[in-house]
């Protein structure tokens, strides 16, 4: 079958792909697949359609969704032998796949897939191999020198041409494409805020600030969902390395008091969660004894692993970078009747620890909307954990 085709088509492709999909054909037979491989009066069809269009010269049109849309391969240019999609309401022809057979296996990996659904490999979340980031950056360049030596180009296969190359561009290579901020062509400046968004490329935020503040339409929207994308996985490391903290501090308290301590507050209901919370500081509960009686070894200990006291008054100790407040565990039995027997004792990385669940969570936060000091400097954010919380239990409930 493909042999004709290409023939016809006066293509060359090598044996090996073209046995990838003679078997790949076979399956498609066997099974159904969401992607279906078209047959040869389906190809030639659609191939004779897009020859019209000048950004689809290069690309030959194999699968499709039977909803108008395709999924084509390279056959020429810089691109070549890898795949696209080709949207029948949206022109992006930037590579998606390396080659015929990462994406016969993705596809027959998960046949009930529609192509929006499937992993790509382009953009590429990881850093790709020596030999692949090779043969990734010679496209690059080709393109690049196709842009460089055809000034004359329509907007469109620019503009798509620009969008391959972003697609290809490795995560160590992404400041090539600051440059693409302050593109004249608003679909490209848009589309290298959506790269720097989906990296959280931190080197691209001040441009992706000026963009969202005097780029043009497509481009302030795309920036500040990119800016907002670079927030989320900031606090996100940030919300990690201060679990990280934590579970350092209570292994300390695990084996030179033998305390398993309390986490408290916000960090405490992100761990039980896993729903990012964005906590600042970390909240600890601790049997009284060490407030009152033992406080000078507690202090002592804290200061060995880099912690200064800050306020004597509330228990808080910072290292510079975040701030650890201690009370007694005792105190919860008359504030949210919680008994600490009650309390599920967790484990992480060796560090043992307290969590409340969400039942006594939402006794906690239910309480501190009745505390006049925390109405004042934390109701309204306490009034969305309580909503948070309802909501987990409802869906409990309904499990």
């Amino acid at each position: 079958m493909f042999k004709e085709l290409f023939d016809k088509f006066g293509i060359t492709l090598p044996a090996p792909l073209v046995k990838e999909l003679e078997a790949h054909s076979r399956k498609q037979r066997q099974q159904p697949f969401f992607l279906k491989l078209m047959n040869i009066d389906g190809i030639v069809e659609v191939a004779d359609f897009l020859s019209e269009m000048e950004v689809y010269q290069d690309i030959l049109p194999l699968w499709t969704d039977d909803h108008s849309n395709y999924i084509g391969l390279y056959v020429g240019g810089a691109c070549k032998y890898r795949i696209c999609y080709i949207n029948h309401e949206e022109t992006d022809v930037a590579p998606a796949f390396r080659s015929i057979p990462s994406f016969i296996q993705r596809i027959e990996l998960h046949p009930d897939l529609d192509w929006h659904e499937l992993k790509k490999e382009y953009p590429s979340e990881a850093e790709s191999g020596t030999a692949e980031m090779d043969e990734d950056l010679t496209c690059i360049a080709e393109l690049e020198l196709f842009l460089a030596s055809n000034p004359s180009i329509s907007d469109d296969v620019r503009c798509q041409s620009i969008f391959s190359i972003m697609a290809l561009t490795p995560k160590s290579h992404l400041d090539s494409l600051l440059v693409y901020l302050e593109d004249e062509d608003m679909f490209v400046q848009e589309r290298a805020c959506e790269i720097f968004g989906f990296h959280c490329y931190m080197p691209a935020r001040e441009q992706l600030i000026e963009v969202s503040n005097n780029g043009m339409h497509n481009g302030k929207l795309a920036a500040k969902n990119a800016l907002a994308k670079i927030r989320e996985k900031q606090a996100k490391d940030l919300n990690h390395g201060l679990f990280h903290h934590f579970a350092a501090v209570a292994n300390t308290l695990n084996k030179r008091f033998n305390i398993s301590p309390l986490l408290y507050g916000s960090l405490g209901l992100e761990a039980l969660t896993k729903i990012p919370l964005y906590p600042e500081d970390i909240d600890l509960l601790i049997p009284l004894t060490f407030i009152r009686e033992r406080w000078e070894e507690l202090q002592s200990e804290l200061e060995h692993q880099g912690y200064e006291l800050i306020d004597r008054n509330e228990h808080e100790f910072s290292n510079g970078q975040h701030k650890i407040g201690f009370s007694h565990i005792e105190d919860l039995e008359e504030y949210a009747a919680i008994d600490s027997n009650d309390i599920e004792q967790r484990n992480y990385k060796g560090a043992t620890f307290k969590l409340l669940n969400l039942e006594q969570y939402h006794r906690v936060y239910s309480r501190s909307l009745q505390d006049g000091y925390r109405i004042d400097t934390r109701g309204k954010k306490d009034a969305e954990k309580i909503k948070l919380i309802e909501g987990l239990l409802r869906a409990k409930k309904h499990t």
